[in-house]
């Protein structure tokens, strides 16, 4: 059975590869592709990549990536322990990583066969490594250092996307009124609203990025990458 939950303040979605103003954009991928279906690869497979100022704090910045687990909707572990998870920033324009940041996760199995799970990243801007646990459940672990919180586990898929209505507008093109629902068309629904994702969370001071002096000037571009270590 899928469960939903959320994960607060995730409301705003982008594409894998972003640049935007230090504020945010869109996008999404499940599992389609035929290079990471199966049990193992999905572990691997983005499904988005987010960022946007900190509604509580807009000198900060919060990335949000989320991975297709092949879990999600079930048991733990959420993420491999064979994959490694990197989220790079350019501040420059060059479309070279000025800051990366990896995520590495460890699996414990207990004496009773139950699962548990630690996350530790390394390069977040102003925090330089952050370890804590894996959430697999309803309530958010956050984990904070300093000025930096992060947090890894299962959350409410962030993408929002209205298959009924993206279906109609296909079969009989309009002028939208909310959405992509036509005149007498309802109101939009989010299709992905019941699933999960696991979802990797940072958030840092936006001045401590390389060439960024202030969290309100500057350019940024975020994508991320995947993969089982070899």
């Amino acid at each position: 059975m899928k469960n939903r939950y959320i994960f607060p303040s995730v409301f705003f979605s982008l594409f894998a590869f972003i640049t935007a103003f230090i504020t945010g954009a869109f996008a999404a991928d499940h599992n389609e592709a035929p290079a990471v279906m199966g049990e193992v690869r999905s572990f691997v497979d983005i499904t988005d990549v987010f960022a946007f100022k900190s509604p509580q704090d807009d000198s900060k910045l919060v990335l949000v990536y989320g991975v297709f687990s092949p879990e999600v909707a079930s048991t733990p572990p959420l993420f491999s322990d064979l994959a490694r998870y990197e989220l790079y920033v350019d501040t420059d324009g060059d479309v070279v990583a000025d800051t990366t940041v990896r995520i590495t996760f460890d699996t414990t199995v207990g004496s009773d066969g139950g699962v548990s799970q630690t996350f530790r990243m390394t390069g977040v801007p102003g925090g330089g490594a952050i370890s804590g646990p894996v959430s697999n459940g309803s309530e958010a672990v956050v984990t904070t250092s300093g000025d930096v919180n992060a947090f890894a586990g299962l959350r409410d898929d962030h993408f929002f996307f209205d298959a009924i209505g993206f279906q109609n507008f296909l079969a009989s093109p309009c002028v939208p009124v909310v959405g992509l629902r036509c005149e007498g068309g309802g109101s939009p629904e989010n299709f992905f609203g019941s699933f999960n994702t696991a979802t990797i969370v940072v958030e840092f001071p936006i001045a401590a990025l390389p060439g960024i002096s202030a969290s309100d000037s500057g350019n940024i571009s975020i994508w991320a990458k995947s993969f089982e270590q070899q």
